[in-house]
């Protein structure tokens, strides 16, 4: 929701960075490292975002001229469309995945240094 606040052309994930930060943060206090408190939180907030992107994937492919002129006006368009979409469904599923591991581990690790 802070993404379309400030800007609400773009999506951003900066608000999901520093929810992974506090997640792991506050999980530290379970004598845990954070990482899957990271984990869960990007894979739960990522979601709106993927689902965005996923769909801002699929429009931009579905009328693009190069795509167009190569398979015409076709089911293959839109099969490329959706494959597409499915492509940046997977890679951000990936990438969110590692950035909340990440994020998390940063979190406890602060946990461990300031509590």
């Amino acid at each position: 929701m802070s993404n379309w606040v400030l800007d609400p052309d773009t999506v951003s994930g900066t608000a999901l960075i520093v929810a992974c930060v506090l997640s792991g943060y506050h999980d530290g206090a379970q004598s845990s490292d954070g990482t899957r408190a990271g984990a869960v939180t990007a894979a739960i907030g990522g979601v709106p975002i993927l689902l965005w992107q996923s769909g801002t994937t699929a429009l931009e492919w579905w009328n693009h001229p190069i795509l167009v002129d190569l398979v015409g006006d076709s089911w293959l368009m839109a099969a490329s469309s959706v494959a597409a979409a499915g492509c940046t469904v997977v890679i951000g599923v990936v990438v969110f995945l590692i950035v909340g591991q990440l994020r998390g581990f940063i979190g406890g690790w602060l946990h461990d240094r300031l509590d």
